[in-house]
């Protein structure tokens, strides 16, 4: 859990880690609203947002009559795009909650003077000048806990690539460890990311990346730009996802 995390996150991560050692089975219910308030201290608004990230996540669903039940997610890691507690979270960690064993190459960095920039929606975002990229490809093999023993081949999940100020982000080349890039840039850098815009699309793996995911794989390009409360750009992303392996869900709040 990082410092900040949001409450609701935080107990859906306790239930989460309950499933993963198995102590909660498919098929069996979770802590009830209630049951939450109850253990947690908390509102019936957060209890009821806890279960809600836990159904975003893929871990359970709700039967009429029943309750909130663990379901079977199979292989596909389930993530919820627009929640800022899963954009700030660590990737390594989301893994290990999930029963992956994370196999992480070192990440690969380049000093650049040069322009990156992306495009979402109606909105253009670019870095100008010195930045830093960043490349990391995120395996992990299922079946593993934390990191021990092995459950099978190392599956390629992410072709992860970041671009980082440096014009904000004084001394990041220096850094070697990019798993939480949130709290990352606010704790080691004093930069807050107020806001993150991405964009998600589809593609079919061919030329350099068929050499990596295999030919004719369907990969999820994302694309994000981090951003201050002043609106700079202080990292933009460009990265692949295993399409067989992820499924993205929606999640929207009122206004």
């Amino acid at each position: 859990m990082y410092k900040n995390q949001a409450k609701y996150s935080s107990i859906a991560d306790d239930i989460a880690k309950l499933v993963a050692r198995g102590e909660i089975k498919v098929g069996e219910k979770v802590p009830s609203e209630n049951d939450i308030i109850a253990r947690y201290g908390v509102s019936n608004t957060t209890a009821r947002k806890a279960l809600s990230y836990l159904e975003n996540r893929g871990i359970v669903c709700r039967v009429k009559g029943k309750g909130t039940v663990v379901i079977d997610s199979g292989e596909v890691l389930t993530r919820a795009l627009g929640s800022f507690g899963a954009i700030a979270g660590s990737f390594d960690g989301n893994l290990k909650r999930d029963g992956y064993a994370p196999d992480t190459t070192p990440p690969q960095k380049n000093s650049i003077n040069g322009k990156v920039s992306i495009q979402v929606g109606g909105n253009f975002y670019e870095i100008v000048g010195k930045y830093l990229k960043v490349r990391t490809l995120r395996r992990a093999t299922k079946g593993a806990e934390n990191g021990g023993g092995s459950g099978g081949d190392s599956i390629l999940l992410k072709d992860e690539i970041y671009y980082f100020n440096e014009k904000f982000l004084k001394g990041i080349e220096s850094e070697n460890s990019f798993d939480s890039i949130v709290p990352l840039l606010r704790d080691k850098f004093g930069a807050m990311v107020a806001r993150v815009d991405r964009s998600l699309s589809a593609r079919i793996s061919g030329g350099k990346t068929a050499d990596l995911f295999g030919r004719s794989q369907p990969l999820f390009c994302m694309e994000g730009a981090f951003l201050d409360s002043s609106g700079r750009v202080l990292a933009i992303e460009k990265s692949l996802y295993n399409a067989r392996r992820y499924k993205f869900t929606i999640e929207s709040t009122a206004e």
